[in-house]
């Protein structure tokens, strides 16, 4: 029974397909739920801006869309269980420094509520919570709006703190990776870009503060941001989509993504908004450098502080000092186009700010575009697009910050390319050549800690971490101590998908004292390393082991169908044809399914481990399948009924069988009685007799017949 025995193969073959692809239909959809927030929440809240002591807080509640703001209050202490040293203010509670002014409607339509909370120590752990009084007089303590911050010194004061520090995770990304960077219970977190990928290029404030509050709706990262003060900068996805820029495809889109910054985010004051309110010390304009968006204060037309219902959208730049570190958060996306990447504004600003660098221990300074990297065409995304102003400004540091009498004392961050790299200063300097110092900043790359592993640049001197064609999870720790001497102590972790371990160090480095280093001054000179890991060693297993499995599936398919079911060589061929083909497109069935889920929901990433796991059963599966279905096709029990098998000839012939036309009846002596038509409608009868004893074993038999 050839047909019937493949027949039998290739429903099985089918039914582990079918398997494979509704397992992979399952866990793509689950995964995408257990890993993903896909819609906004109403409740969130972000603390930021910190001084030594105040804190900016930013609370969402669909409640204070209204009047029924002050039912809510908020309430700090400096006791975890918030029973004693208690600090109230009501959500209806303004500022006195103006962080507000120009807000209420928006705030009102968003249901956000911003609070100045002033009077705070130094140095001190505070809990809070949001609690919502009831007319009863009950108190609803808001559990999902619960942190803790900590105050730093004063500033100009020399103390030990550490802070986190990483960017671009995919839309509501549940990462345990969020929980590991809390554990080390950092000052604050710098979020380096791309904390979301909606792309939104279009003049809607709704869809802003949901792709916000979509993020928010993770619990991981939600927990994470509570734990500690938050700054952020955005990057080009958060902004107005992949690789854009200050200029905006729908009218209105830019404006409405600036305002929604001052919305949105705890922040420090806006160099640009001081600019606007004091124009006599905005910086005089130079020809060689763009002024290509104007002032700020020109931003709205006829905006000023003085009415508040038309707050000023300015470009996002600021700095603030921790301590005796200072922070310069540069924005290069919201002023940059295809020829210059800042305004004459910010760059003065900039330059400004370096200029004060001996002023501090330490200055950190956020640049989200990647510094590193040949020079290139204009448009490039990076600084390479822009080598004008990066010559400008790289030689400009190394004059003003890199002699060999001056503090050295800057550390650019970044995170755009998602990768952790380190490159010491040996290849940031992009000035002219000869310069008398020599000397140029270390760079560190903080990875991405929800994204595919990527690099930008190619020449690091201490080398780039990051998984090709993997979700990585990244982020570092910066340690500032001044116990024995100023030092920087850079740590950077991983955490991996489908790992026992938590979390790995795959980089550290201390910096003490003067932190820059003898730069090379050409292309030529420069050396280094930017390679990333293509998959884990993990999925490099399975991957490998997948594909022995299928190597000998196939060759044992070709055998079994040959020594069991086919008749010819050209008949093995095709059938061992057929069961290649299915299986093979199966496989890339389950590969289609996997990635379609995630895509159709949203999520243009997911993590390869599960899908390879899945391939990895499937193959199995086959190849035992077939050795079951060999052994049984093989088995001495079965016989085939095919015309040609003596086996056939066996069967004894039914004595009562009637045919049309045709009578035979046995006698009890073994003769046939056989009646037959003679063609004129008269029936004759024949008697056909055969005897036991006539019939030849030899294979000669004879048979006597009478009629």
């Amino acid at each position: 029974m050839s047909g019937n025995s493949f027949c039998l193969l290739l429903v099985g073959l089918f039914v582990i397909a079918i398997g494979s692809l509704l397992t992979s239909f399952g866990v793509s959809w689950s995964s995408v739920e257990s890993e993903y927030a896909l819609s906004p929440t109403k409740k969130w809240i972000l603390v930021g801006g910190l001084t030594a002591t105040s804190a900016v807080f930013k609370i969402r509640l669909p409640e204070v869309a209204d009047e029924t703001a002050s039912n809510f209050h908020l309430v700090l202490s400096n006791d975890e269980n918030l029973q004693s040293n208690r600090l109230e203010l009501d959500l209806t509670t303004k500022s006195e420094n103006g962080v507000t002014a120009g807000f209420v409607s928006l705030e009102r339509q968003q249901g956000i509520r911003t609070l100045v909370v002033d009077n705070l120590e130094p140095e001190t752990q505070y809990h809070y919570i949001v609690e919502k009084r009831l007319v009863s007089g009950a108190v609803i303590a808001l559990g999902s709006l619960r942190g803790r911050i900590r105050t730093p010194a004063k500033e100009g004061t020399q103390f030990n703190f550490t802070i986190a520090t990483a960017g671009c995770a995919w839309t509501g990304s549940r990462a345990e990776l969020f929980p590991e960077i809390a554990k080390e219970d950092p000052l604050m977190f710098v979020h380096l870009g791309d904390m979301h990928y909606e792309d939104i290029n279009e003049n809607s404030m709704n869809k802003r503060i949901d792709a916000i509050s979509t993020v928010l709706a993770s619990d991981t990262q939600s927990e994470f941001y509570r734990s500690t003060a938050f700054v952020n900068m955005w990057d080009d996805h958060d902004w107005l989509g992949g690789n854009s820029d200050g200029v905006e495809e729908q009218p209105g889109a830019r404006n409405t993504a600036l305002l929604s910054y001052q919305l949105a985010f705890p922040h420090y004051p806006l160099a640009a908004l001081i600019a606007a309110e004091n124009p006599a010390t905005a910086s005089p304009n130079n020809d060689n450098i763009n002024n290509n968006n104007a002032t700020a204060a020109s931003a709205v037309p006829g905006s000023s502080t003085t009415n508040t219902n038309n707050p000023i959208p300015v470009p996002v730049y600021h700095a603030f000092t921790i301590g005796t570190v200072r922070f310069v958060i540069s924005d290069l996306r919201s002023e940059s186009n295809d020829t210059y990447i800042q305004s004459i504004e910010q760059t003065n600003w900039l330059k400004q700010e370096f200029s004060k660098a001996a002023e501090y221990d330490f200055v950190i300074w956020v640049t989200t575009r990647t510094w590193i990297g040949t020079t290139t065409g204009s448009g490039d995304d990076s600084w390479a697009g822009y080598s004008s102003e990066r010559r400008q400004l790289s030689e400009f540091i190394s004059n003003t910050i890199g002699q060999g009498s001056e503090a050295q004392n800057l550390l650019a961050i970044s995170a755009d390319p998602h990768m952790v790299g380190f490159d010491n200063g040996f290849n940031t300097y992009y000035g002219p050549s000869g310069l008398s110092s020599g000397r140029s900043f270390p760079i560190l790359q903080s990875g991405a800690m929800d994204r595919f592993g990527s690099t930008k640049g190619d020449t690091y001197s201490h080398g780039c971490w990051a998984l090709g064609w993997e979700r990585t999870h990244q982020f570092s720790t910066i340690k500032f101590e001044f116990t024995h001497e100023k030092c920087i102590v850079i740590d950077s972790y991983r955490r991996v998908d489908f790992a026992s371990e938590n979390r790995t160090k795959i980089f550290s480095k201390r910096l003490c004292g003067k932190i820059f280093e003898a730069a090379a001054q050409t292309e030529e000179e420069k050396a280094g390393s930017c390679e990333i890991e293509k998959n884990w060693s993990g999925n490099k297993v399975r991957c490998i082991a997948a594909a022995i499995i299928g190597f000998f599936t196939m060759v044992l398919a070709s055998f079994a169908i040959f020594k069991s079911d086919a008749s010819t060589i050209g008949d093995c061929c095709c059938k061992t044809f057929v069961v290649v083909l299915i299986v093979s497109f199966s496989y890339l069935l389950t590969l289609l399914v996997s990635f379609g889920v995630y895509f159709v929901r949203g999520v243009e990433q997911m993590s390869w481990s599960f899908v390879v796991i899945i391939v990895l059963v499937e193959r199995i599966s086959n190849f035992f399948y077939l050795v079951i279905w060999w052994a049984c096709c093989k088995s001495s029990n079965l016989r085939r009924l095919d015309d040609d098998d003596p086996a056939f000839r066996d069967v004894k012939s039914n004595p009562t069988f009637q045919h049309v036309g045709l009578d035979i009846q046995q006698s009890a002596h073994g003769e046939l009685a056989e009646d037959t038509n003679d063609g004129d409608g008269n029936v004759q009868n024949a008697s056909v007799s055969r005897r036991k004893d006539e019939v030849s074993v030899g294979g000669n038999s004879s048979i006597a017949s009478s009629q």
